[in-house]
């Protein structure tokens, strides 16, 4: 009786061994494969699309992460611009401003705009462009700027990112 018991213990250890390799290579595969196929949630130092999509962690429409993003955006935007000189002809000042002087900023809301940026991101070729272009692609839309001039924006900016 003893030795059944030793005979079946020893088989007993080898077959946790066995499935202690198996569970260490199974999550080894997976941390592996989950590493390589996450998309980078930054374009240039900045956060992309893959960030904004990551922000949406509350179903209230105003304990959203993506509101509290945008009141920042101002900032954002004077930061990129001093990294990347380059990039301020990507920004949306100018718009900005169009939109206050005619007094047109108060016809769209946060919520819109946290929307149009939704929208802008269900696009998946859109999701390496960094928030704060996907924002100034809202501004020049809702300032009045043709699909021709918002496509050749898009370009611009993903030409900006690629260099």
């Amino acid at each position: 009786m003893e030795l059944c018991l030793k005979k079946n213990f020893k088989n007993l250890t080898i077959n946790y061994k066995e499935q202690m390799k198996f569970y260490l290579i199974l999550a080894g595969i997976i941390f592996i494969s989950t590493i390589l196929s996450a998309q980078s949630r930054y374009t240039k130092g900045t956060e992309n699309g893959y960030s904004w999509l990551a922000m949406e962690v509350s179903q209230l429409p105003y304990n959203n992460i993506k509101y509290n993003y945008l009141s920042g955006i101002l900032d954002k935007n004077k930061i990129i611009s001093s990294n990347f000189p380059g990039s301020k002809r990507l920004l949306c000042d100018i718009e900005i401003n169009e939109l206050l002087r005619k007094g047109e900023s108060q016809k769209f809301s946060l919520e819109d705009v946290v929307k149009e940026i939704d929208e802008f991101y269900s696009n998946e070729n859109n999701l390496v462009i960094p928030i704060v272009f996907a924002y100034c692609y809202v501004i020049k839309k809702e300032a009045g700027q043709t699909q021709k001039e918002l496509s050749e924006y898009k370009k611009e900016v993903i030409e900006f990112c690629k260099e």
